[in-house]
This record gives structure tokens, sequence and C-alpha cells, in this order.
């Protein structure tokens, strides 16, 4: 006794023809009903406005960022591997004067105290910048009609920021 399987779309079954494209043809409509909808998304401007906000906040969150991790290896863990992780993590994002640069950032940590609660404070507000068009936008895909208020919307956003840092 013989038992066949169904053939794997595309390939030929035991009667020589080609299995059914079934289901790709079901699919086919909706696919191109959401591309054409992308497309559509795609040429507003609100949405390249959104995708700016976000990329501007996030090279400016970049730099508090890094003397936060510095601080970190250095105040809280004692390690002077992570610091140089922290450096060479320096060095691959920036493309120019990366040894320059560092010593900046190093000498910032080291030069007061207060230094590391502005950055603290310059990272919460400038990811709270990333995350707030992210819910607006989403909002709008969604179909969300009214968004939260601003200083609702700031809280939100900070509570974000702390939630993915922690």
């Amino acid at each position: 006794m013989q038992i066949t399987l169904p053939s794997p779309i595309g390939r030929r079954g035991p009667d020589g023809r080609r299995a059914p494209l079934a289901a790709f043809k079901l699919a086919w409509p909706v696919i191109w009903r959401s591309l054409k909808q992308m497309a559509r998304y795609l040429t507003e401007t609100e949405v390249h406005t959104f995708a700016f906000s976000v990329a501007a906040n996030a090279i400016l969150a970049l730099f508090p960022f890094i003397i936060l991790l510095i601080t970190l290896a250095r105040n809280v863990f004692h390690s002077a591997i992570l610091e140089q992780v922290v450096g060479d993590l320096m060095k691959f994002f920036l493309p120019l004067d990366q040894t320059y640069v560092i010593s900046r950032m190093t000498t910032l940590v080291h030069a007061h105290k207060h230094t590391q609660i502005i950055t603290v404070v310059m990272l919460l507000i400038s990811s709270t910048g990333v995350f707030l068009p992210l819910e607006v936008a989403l909002n709008q895909v969604w179909g969300v009609k009214k968004n939260r208020n601003y200083l609702m919307n700031q809280l939100v956003s900070l509570g974000l920021a702390l939630a993915v840092g922690l």
C-alpha cells in the first residue's frame, strides 16, 4: 500500500499537474490592498514629520545616554572593562574624531557631579520626544480620534522612557 501526500505548492503532483496556488490567490487581494494603503500613508506629510521628530530626538538622546553609561560603568559597577566597551560602542557610532569625542565625554563625567543629574534630565526630555510622536502616529494608524492632552502625553512618554530605561 502506497500513501501519497499532497504535493507542496508549485510542485507536480502524482497526476502530473501542478498543485494549486489557492492560498496565494486568496491572499493577493489583501496584500495588494495593504500595499496601496501603506503607499498612500507614506505620501502624507505628517508621516515624515513624525519620523524626523523621532530620529532627531534619538540623536539628541545619544550623548546624554553615553555619559550615563560611562557614569554607570565607572561609579556603579566600578568596571574599566565596561567603560572600554562603552568607548568601543562610541567608536562604532561616530564617523570621525572618535578619540576626541570619547575624551570629552570622559571629561564631562569627571568634571562635576551635577553633570550626571543634568544628563539624566536631558535624557528623559529627549526620550519623551521619541515616544510622544510615536504615540500620536500610532493613534492615527489605529483610528483613535482624540489624543490625550499635552500634559498626559508627556507623563505617558516619561513613563515609557522610564520603563524602557529600567
